[in-house]
């Protein structure tokens, strides 16, 4: 073998390992063999041997399985530079990412932003397994993180409302997540990717405004006048409960997205449309009609 084309194959690494068959060993598996060789140029091959013992003191023999695994290897390569580059970017997100690998969950990787939400450091959280640095998150997240893992399907969640209480950080916050499934060469669950984005400013402005809507609306609805709100092409959006009462309607919904000047006699439509076109320009209007309620009252 090691005499052919030229001694190509007396490769050190190789012989060593075939005269440990003669000796030691019986066999050797996945071999991997980089070597340039003349005119095919680069290979890269994958090794099997085993010894096959001789009969009647016929010498033993070495059965040698060898295979070009060449353009295998740079494919995995491209795949290893490409996750590569994934995992950087991954780390440099703005959104927290980790990765949970296995049944136990264990973190294989989180990024600066996923560390701070979580609050914890890389060296107590990243190598372990989740529940054990983060046991107060297991009775609502261990069911959530099976279930993907033993369906397949993603779980995703909106403005939850989390307490981070550790020696790193001490908050409540809103977080949108996603738990998706990550798959082996077999098409297996092996992992969980976590996708966490913190919402929590978003939330609170939210919240104050509807706080602030909420006041101002309890504001209007409590007023003694007959207060009305229009859309800007004067359709009744909102009236309060006095301003029914004194226009003496019963239900608002039979007025509701009426043009405001309809509810009034057609010889006050006019003043009541212009008055309505004044004010989308931005001008304070005021203007005093006779009218009939919607009973008949002359107010």
């Amino acid at each position: 073998l090691y005499k052919l084309g030229n001694s190509q194959w007396d490769i050190p690494s190789l012989r060593s390992l075939l005269e440990e068959i003669l000796t030691d060993k019986e066999t050797f598996t996945d071999f991997e063999v980089e070597h340039h060789f003349p005119y095919v140029g680069k290979k890269i091959l994958l090794l099997n041997a085993r010894e096959i013992k001789g009969v009647g003191g016929a010498e033993n023999l070495i059965l040698l399985v060898m295979e070009d695994v060449t353009e295998q290897k740079k494919y995995q390569l491209q795949d290893d530079a490409f996750l590569g580059r994934f995992k950087n970017i991954l780390l440099q997100s703005a959104v927290g990412v980790a990765v949970f690998k296995g049944m136990r969950f264990h973190v294989e990787m989180a990024n600066e932003m996923f560390l701070t939400i979580a609050g914890k450091k890389e060296k107590e959280f990243v190598g372990k397994p989740l529940f054990e640095t983060m046991p107060e998150t297991r009775n609502f997240l261990e069911p959530m993180l099976l279930e993907v893992f033993q369906t397949g399907i993603p779980h995703n969640g909106n403005e939850i409302e989390y307490s981070i209480n550790s020696s790193e950080k001490k908050a409540t916050g809103y977080y949108n997540y996603t738990y998706q499934p990550m798959y082996d060469k077999d098409g297996n669950v092996n992992g969980i990717i976590s996708v966490v984005n913190d919402v929590t400013e978003q939330v609170n402005a939210r919240k104050k405004v509807e706080e602030s809507e909420l006041f101002s609306r309890n504001l209007i609805e409590n007023s003694p006048d007959c207060v009305k709100i229009l859309d800007k092409e004067g359709h009744l959006d909102f009236v309060n409960s006095n301003g029914l009462c004194l226009l003496e309607i019963d239900d608002f919904a039979t007025i509701k997205n009426k043009y405001w000047w309809e509810i009034w006699g057609k010889e006050n439509q006019k003043i009541v449309k212009e008055a309505v076109e004044k004010a989308k320009r931005g001008e304070k209007v005021q203007f005093q009609v006779f009218q009939e309620t919607a009973k008949g009252t002359p107010k």
